[in-house]
């Protein structure tokens, strides 16, 4: 009863950790938040997020552990649920369309909820096969200017390979609505 002798009315908005054991208990069955919050003795799913977000000290650290840990488990009950119902389908008692509609909707959810687990894992790998040099020449400031300038070619250092650049054959590539390029 209240202080002034009256029984409480409403929902219960302060942390209770009897009532975030059920909660927990809820999700780990495979119960949305929003659905276990749907009962009369528990708090709005909103008063739930405040905790998780607001709270401070260690009866609330100790509740976003165990939350976290919760939709993991959620997420392995309701991947339950995918295998049940492609039993259900493989056993003709629940309709194809169905089935896959209800798979679909599990593997995303379970995916969403505990991703390391049961997310698509993408293949990144590729497979290159590049040959490219580089030469780096050491060049004194100023040189590359008179280089240029230059009609004959410029005479490398002593101890330095001769560099001998050949031409890359062109091609012609059309490109979209730009025509042809030489490439």
């Amino acid at each position: 009863m209240a202080k002034s002798g009256k029984p409480k009315v409403g929902r219960p908005s302060a942390f209770d950790p009897d009532i975030a054991a059920e909660i927990l208990d809820g999700l780990c069955d495979g119960l949305s938040l929003r659905v276990v919050c749907l009962r009369d003795t528990m708090p709005s799913a909103r008063s739930v997020h405040r905790w998780l977000s607001d709270g401070e000290g260690k009866e609330f650290d100790l509740f976003r552990q165990q939350y976290a840990r919760a939709r993991e488990i959620q997420a392995s009950t309701l991947f339950d649920g995918i295998i049940e119902a492609v039993g259900l389908v493989q056993s003709g008692r629940l309709d194809s369309k169905a089935g896959r509609t209800i798979i679909y909707g599990l593997e995303i959810v379970a995916s969403r909820l505990h991703p390391k687990k049961f997310g698509r894992k993408l293949d990144v790998s590729a497979d290159v096969n590049a040959n490219v040099g580089l030469l780096a020449i050491p060049v004194a400031p100023g040189s590359l200017e008179a280089w240029r300038e230059l009609d004959e070619p410029m005479e490398l250092p002593e101890g330095q390979p001769e560099i001998v650049a050949e031409q890359a054959p062109q091609r012609e590539v059309r490109v979209g609505g730009a025509g042809v390029v030489r490439v």
